[in-house]
Order: C-alpha cells, then structure tokens, then sequence
C-alpha cells in the first residue's frame, strides 16, 4: 500500500513505509516524487559519467549498494529501486532518505547539506555537522521542547 510523505518541501508517494519522515497528503493524485519497487537495470545504457558504484546519463542516476540494493533516479521525479541477495524491501528505506533523496535533490537544483533541522518561529533552524556531532540529539530535544521537526539528517535549501 502507496505512503505518502512531506521531505523537503517535496510531497512523496513511497511504496515502502520511511519511519521517520513527516506524513504527507494521502490523497495527493500527483505527489512530485514516486518511488516505486519496479526492475532496476544493473548499468545504463551509455552513462555519461560513471564512479564504483554509480552511473549518470541525462536526468538519470544510477546506484548499487552492493548486496543491498540498486535505485534508479529519473528527473528528479520518479525512484524505481530493486533489492538484491534476497533483502526486504525495507532495508531500502534508509538509503532513500538518505543519499538517494540526496541525489534526487541535487536533481531538483538544491544545495544538500548534512543537516537536522526544527521550526522556531515560523522559520528553520539547521544543526549541520559530520555523523555523530549530535544533530539529530539536539533537535530530538528541541522537539520534546515543542519545536516541531523539519528534516533529519539531509536538509534541502
């Protein structure tokens, strides 16, 4: 069953559940990002630029978790993603809110950045630093506080 979501000013529909995330308009008929689980190719076909485990041609961004999963990038619109090894559906949700959604954004002409966020006055404040400086434990006590959430981890301006 389709779940829909609100990141980074972008209504999602997801067909897998993205704990964390703030819920969105369930009725929404055309959510400004899809993502799907549908077959993902293991190379494109004429990439324009390529790393290990990535691959880009026009709108499109190709990556391998390797054992995990692939997710394919279209437009900054559409993630089609496939599980390998056997893997649940669901071990894919915390790279799509992570880089992948970092890719999509960067689709959609954003600067990304390494960031929590919460609400105080009307306007965000964002605690950016590397993993483990205490992002995500200080606007988790901010919003015990009455702040309300605005991104975890991966903020979009």
């Amino acid at each position: 069953m389709a779940q829909s979501y609100r990141v980074a000013g972008l209504s999602v529909r997801s067909d897998i559940g993205l704990p964390g995330l703030i819920v969105g308009d369930i009725d929404d008929p055309r959510p400004d990002v899809t993502i799907r689980h549908a077959p993902v190719a293991l190379q494109l076909g004429d990439p324009t630029v390529s790393g290990p485990t990535w691959q880009m041609t026009g709108d499109r961004f190709l990556l391998r978790i390797p054992e995990i999963a692939r997710f394919l990038l279209s437009g900054g619109r559409d993630i089609a993603f496939e599980m390998e090894n056997g893997r649940a559906a669901e071990d894919a949700a915390p790279f799509l809110m992570g880089t992948v959604f970092g890719i999509l954004l960067h689709q959609h002409r954003r600067i990304v950045l390494h960031a929590s966020a919460v609400c105080v006055g009307g306007k965000a404040v964002l605690f950016c630093g590397p993993a483990g400086a205490g992002k995500s434990t200080l606007a988790a006590g901010l919003m015990q506080r009455g702040y309300p959430s605005v991104a975890d981890d991966l903020c979009g301006v």
